[in-house]
């Protein structure tokens, strides 16, 4: 994704996801470590997707190749569900995914 929609995305999940659950870590800090070559988690990886899917799936439909990217990123999610599953009680992160795909339900139908 690029920096701008990064930034939008972003800027949705302060709004509407971070909002409620203030506990969650900010997409654009998450992506700002990945800039910088940190090491990040697996689970916080796949939070991120998380966060990004959900702002796609509630933003509207002027970005480009929306779709694609919603595609893309369910099936991450959805590859690492199980994952998310099995260290959700041991991973603060991983719960957290667990807990917004509880909150916001992804809409699979673009799946098939």
């Amino acid at each position: 994704m690029d920096d701008a929609l990064v930034v939008r995305l972003s800027v949705w999940c302060e709004g509407h996801l971070l909002i409620w659950l203030p506990e969650l870590p900010n997409p654009v800090d998450i992506w700002r470590a990945r800039l910088q070559r940190q090491h990040l988690s697996a689970s916080i990886k796949i939070l991120e997707a998380v966060q990004y899917l959900i702002a796609l799936q509630h933003s509207s439909r002027m970005i480009n190749h929306k779709e694609l990217l919603m595609t893309s990123l369910a099936r991450l999610v959805e590859s690492k569900m199980s994952q998310l599953i099995l260290n959700s009680q041991k991973d603060l992160h991983a719960a957290q995914a667990m807990e917004l795909l509880t909150v916001f339900p992804i809409a699979t139908s673009f799946l098939t």
